[in-house]
């Protein structure tokens, strides 16, 4: 930033989520500087939102292994393999894929690197994502194979042409899931950016546009992860109406050598409230594997994380909520499971959960969670 400084370059929003570079001719504090880096931020935002529903549809089709991904999220907005940004990174297992050495009897999987560009991607972004995706798997005088994915709204011909020459994997959003499903896409994220920075009263109208929406997307196939993401983003609202402060979604956090993903956490004083969201369909049991990892991994490793960066909190409200239903075995599985005694568990199903929204949003929610319910069995 010194050197920045020495050319006349100027910061502004210093240490928010908005921080941005201008000129020297142009102040910072001047409303198209502030403009413009607001819209800059929007669609990062989006970018990353994106980048969670195609992981996740990378992940169902064996495309990327279930761990090891990782997704860019606030405050960086980027992931880094190898030193070089990416909205997304993970390994691919697939068998043509796999990388094998002479001596070794368990091949590697490939890296996958993946950007995603929301407006139109032009040739300049196309060959930036392939300088780093260079830089990031070169090693010496070897190369390392790794699959690389470009996703847009749309592409200069070009870059369509140059990136599907250079190997990559290219997609068009637009036509892989349709306007309709980008613009809830786009209200999705108003909603997730809302549960901290917004009203209530503005995201939980944007909840109740999101369940209208979901509603006439029923077919669409990617409307299984924005009722997931949209069960979330109804769940950290309800924490904040209820008065827990700092409520984050989809937080990674460390456990072993791999992550865990926190779909919602907030606290109040000295308590700590994780919540692991379940958007099934309403005739669909919660698994007892299911409350097992969340107890047994999740939690401890949330604890953890929170420990180190707040202190350790006197209590943890540890909850699982599902638009399914909590059946024998799940609960029989937390009967089982050993917990620290400041741990305070609870398994709330779809008929318990309109209760447990302030009244608030409560009506405006009603759209969104019958839409989640009547969803078909993969959801």
């Amino acid at each position: 930033m010194q050197a920045l400084a020495e050319l006349g370059i100027q910061v502004g929003a210093k240490g928010s989520s908005l921080e941005f570079i201008c000129s020297a001719n142009r102040s910072p504090d001047d409303p198209d500087s502030l403009r413009l880096a607001t819209q800059g931020l929007v669609a990062l935002r989006r970018e990353r939102l994106t980048a969670r529903i195609l992981v996740a549809r990378f992940k169902r089709e064996n495309l990327v292994s279930w761990t090891g991904t990782e997704i860019a999220s606030d405050p960086r907005g980027y992931v880094k393999f190898n030193d070089q940004a990416f909205t997304a990174q993970g390994f691919s297992f697939l068998r043509p894929l796999l990388r094998s050495k002479r001596g070794v009897r368990k091949p590697k999987p490939t890296p996958v690197l993946i950007d995603v560009v929301d407006e139109r991607c032009d040739m300049s972004t196309m060959s930036s994502f392939r300088a780093r995706a260079k830089k990031a798997t070169c090693r010496g005088q070897n190369r390392l194979s790794y699959l690389g994915v470009v996703a847009s709204r749309s592409f200069d011909s070009e870059a369509w042409v140059e990136g599907r020459r250079w190997g990559f994997l290219v997609l068009n959003l637009q036509r892989e899931f349709g306007d309709e499903a980008l613009e809830a896409m786009a209200l999705l994220e108003r909603a997730y950016v809302g549960v901290r920075a917004s009203s209530i009263e503005a995201t939980s109208e944007e909840i109740a546009q999101l369940g209208s929406v979901l509603q006439d997307l029923r077919v669409n196939p990617v409307v299984a992860d924005l009722r997931s993401i949209g069960f979330e983003v109804l769940t950290g609202l309800a924490l904040r109406a209820q008065g827990w402060e700092g409520v984050m979604l989809s937080q990674d956090v460390a456990f072993g050598n791999t992550t865990r993903d926190v779909d919602v956490l907030g606290h109040r004083e000295d308590d700590l409230r994780i919540v692991e969201c379940k958007a099934y369909h309403s005739g669909k049991e919660l698994a007892a594997g299911e409350v097992k990892k969340f107890y047994t991994e999740t939690v401890p490793a949330c604890r953890k994380w929170w420990t180190e960066s707040h202190g350790a909190p006197k209590r943890c409200l540890a909850e699982i909520w599902t638009t399914g239903i909590v059946g024998q075995e799940a609960r029989e599985e937390l009967e089982r499971t050993s917990l620290d005694a400041r741990v305070i568990p609870q398994m709330i199903e779809a008929a318990q959960i309109e209760s447990n929204l302030p009244t608030t949003i409560r009506g405006r929610a009603s759209g969104l969670l019958s839409s989640i319910s009547s969803g078909t069995g993969l959801d």
